[in-house]
């Protein structure tokens, strides 16, 4: 580094080249490897995007997101204001972590759309912290990040209410 600190970098490229030369020199079953190596391929060259949103806001506060990707160009975001009494609906398509991909957005009120370029594309991993200028009121909104091949969604909730709930063994 400039600094004259070291640092570690992987080099997907010839990682790929390795895990490639595995899976085909070697059948199923002659190595331990293999499966490992086909995961590997996998994850390196897999399209992926995840959007999280870790606590809930008080209107007019700052809105924050944490979004993460590899093998994206760009990656478009929208957020819908929704009803969550209204629009969301478990069924048994989508467990318990999945509901929130359930949530049909066409129709919603759009509150605010942008889109991000990527610029490294060496199979490198990115991450980032989103936040927003715009302030929202109280209220439940998806944000969802789309990419070439995949997208994610989370829940945005704006909210001067809150719930403690507390358990102990026998209460």
């Amino acid at each position: 580094m400039p600094n004259g600190q070291w640092q570690q970098k992987p080099d997907y490229h010839k990682a790929l080249e390795l895990y490639n030369r595995i899976i085909t020199e070697f059948k199923k079953g002659e190595t331990r490897y293999y499966e490992d190596a086909k995961q590997r391929i996998k994850s390196i060259t897999e399209a992926t995007i995840s959007i999280n949103v870790a606590n809930i806001f008080l209107p007019g506060s700052e809105i924050e997101a944490y979004l993460s990707w590899r093998n994206q160009k760009k990656i478009d975001f929208t957020i819908y204001q929704i009803d969550l009494a209204r629009d969301v609906s478990f069924n048994k398509n989508y467990g318990a972590g999945n509901w929130i991909h359930s949530v049909k957005v066409s129709g919603k009120k759009t509150v605010k759309s942008w889109s991000k370029s990527i610029e490294n594309l060496d199979y490198m991993p990115g991450s980032e912290t989103i936040r927003l200028e715009e302030k929202l009121p109280a209220g439940a909104y998806i944000i969802e990040a789309k990419g070439d091949k995949s997208s994610n969604r989370d829940l945005i909730l704006v909210t001067d209410i809150t719930l403690v709930l507390k358990t102990a063994k026998k209460q």
